[in-house]
């Protein structure tokens, strides 16, 4: 229907109820819409361009723009609510770009493309690349991302969150160079390792670069899909690379070293037997702790792999295959899915087995997690035992240690266990695989073996303080040790030992 519009006519004729037809000597009459069908009407005024009109339904009057664009395409345009506009002289004028702009974009829907220009920008801010790479690490088959790793993300996400609705385009580099100066306080000394905050932000901004990174390389991927041209051509944190802001592994390596990151205790010096005996003498006050710091010595785990461990007993089989576990009768322990992406099995020795009978003693009903959540409050949200920093720190004071962190434990058991077996050895008792390397497959020791050197590692150091080795380990393991060290197969440490009997 086409129809010389007016405004009355638009405001107060065409209804939901009534539409406008053609009577048979050309009059317009209104005949009932019973079905409230909506319906169009074409303007037929000179001013108007052709495909002007406006579009009735039940709930509104739309003012639209219809044009065909091919043989068999026709664009529908929305101008506008009919209450958007003073007068319909207005929509015709609004009608008249709105047509040009069809033309002028060879037939596309101009407010289909705005709305897909503001999509992209959305698309290529840095908050939405944060958001797509946290999907992606969350959702990947390969070495997917773990809560601790997803925490660290968030932390980045929330420092950029004053860039995220910024396009990744509008980013510059003096932008990122000030910000990433702004996060570091030099020392005095002018020594980089000791500057305050170096470590957290160029974290920060590793994660920006990667997220990034995967923003450039699927825009590109749907650009080569589409046959169109890649928007995203750039990283624009790669100017810190290019600075040469990070540092690499030989400058983290020696910056470990000047602040005494790394600190594993020692047989010779006797940091190891001045450890393990503040951590039984701080015993009787915080079972909880000493015991886990003692089985992360012994296991050379990592700090939320031995925290996280749960009874096997208490476990389904289904649970037992989504977590990691210790089974005192079969004494193996499993540490599900760890750094590299793989569940862990090995033995409990003798030592362990024993702190882990008597955690099983003391365990209350029901209770599945070896080492359970301390707080009463009901608010927390932990499962399981999380923080040593307190015990840590008491240990190293009573043990007179100038730094302890809870991963030096896992450097102990490694640096003890190079001095007793093989390379290979060790990497299967710290649990580092080389998947780039075909030959860890073919020197994978065989279990019994691994057996044997946990037990051998395990009774080396606690040899290192006869009262948590006479307080841990069954009568028997003292004549086992001392037939060993007959045929020379424990390392001498310094310490005479009785060769019948427990170490004095």
């Amino acid at each position: 229907m086409k129809i010389s519009l007016t405004q009355t006519l638009v405001l107060h004729k065409l209804t939901i109820d009534h539409k406008p037809e053609a009577d048979a000597k050309g009059r317009i009459v209104y005949v009932d819409n019973p079905d409230r069908t909506p319906y169009f009407v074409f303007d037929a005024h000179r001013d108007a361009p052709v495909g002007f009109g406006v579009k009735v339904s039940a709930t509104k009057k739309t003012y639209l723009v219809q044009r065909r664009t091919g043989p068999t395409r026709v664009v529908k345009a929305k101008l506008g609510n009919v209450g958007d506009y003073p007068n319909i002289e207005n929509a015709r004028l609004a009608a008249v770009e709105l047509a040009n702009r069809i033309k002028s974009s060879a037939g596309q829907n101009p407010n289909r493309l705005k709305r897909d220009q503001a999509t992209v920008a959305r698309e290529d801010t840095l908050g939405a690349a944060f958001a797509a790479y946290r999907e992606h690490l969350l959702k990947r088959s390969k070495k997917r991302a773990k809560p601790a790793t997803i925490k660290v993300l968030d932390s980045a996400i929330r420092h950029f969150a004053d860039w995220a609705d910024t396009t990744v385009a509008n980013i510059t580099s003096a932008a990122i160079r000030t910000r990433f100066d702004a996060g570091i306080t030099p020392h005095p000394s002018g020594s980089p390792a000791m500057d305050r905050g170096r470590a957290a932000t160029e974290q920060r901004f590793r994660w920006a670069s990667a997220a990034v990174r995967h923003a450039l390389t699927m825009a590109a991927h749907e650009a080569r899909l589409a046959g169109r041209e890649d928007r995203l051509a750039v990283n624009p944190f790669d100017i810190l690379k290019l600075d040469q802001r990070f540092r690499g592994k030989a400058e983290l390596e020696r910056d470990y070293g000047e602040r005494q990151s790394r600190n594993p205790l020692g047989l010779r010096e006797g940091t190891l037997g001045r450890f393990l005996a503040a951590v039984w003498g701080r015993r009787p006050l915080n079972r909880m702790g000493a015991d886990y710091l003692l089985l992360t010595l012994l296991w050379g785990a990592r700090r939320g792999e031995s925290s996280a461990i749960q009874w096997r007993d208490r476990l389904t089989d289904a649970e037992a295959a989504r977590c990691s576990w210790v089974d005192l009768e079969l004494r193996v322990g499993r540490f599900h899915h760890t750094k590299n992406g793989t569940d862990f099995s090995f033995p409990l020795a003798d030592a362990a087995l024993e702190i882990l009978k008597q955690r099983q003693d003391d365990r209350a009903p029901k209770q599945r997690y070896v080492f359970p959540v301390r707080s009463s409050k009901k608010t927390t949200s932990a499962l399981h035992y999380t923080d040593a920093k307190s015990i840590l720190a008491n240990v190293k004071k009573d043990a007179g240690l100038v730094a302890l962190r809870t991963h030096d434990l896992r450097r102990t058991m490694g640096r003890v266990a190079e001095e007793l077996t093989s390379v290979a050895m060790v990497k299967r008792l710290l649990n580092h695989h080389e998947p780039g390397n075909p030959t860890w497959r073919y020197t994978d020791p065989e279990w019994l073996r691994f057996v044997e050197v946990i037990q051998k590692v395990e009774l080396t150091m606690l040899g290192a303080c006869p009262v948590v080795y006479n307080g841990l380990l069954p009568p028997q393991t003292y004549a086992r040790m001392a037939v060993d060290a007959d045929r020379g197969d424990t390392p001498k440490s310094g310490r005479s030992r009785r060769r019948s009997g427990a170490p004095s």
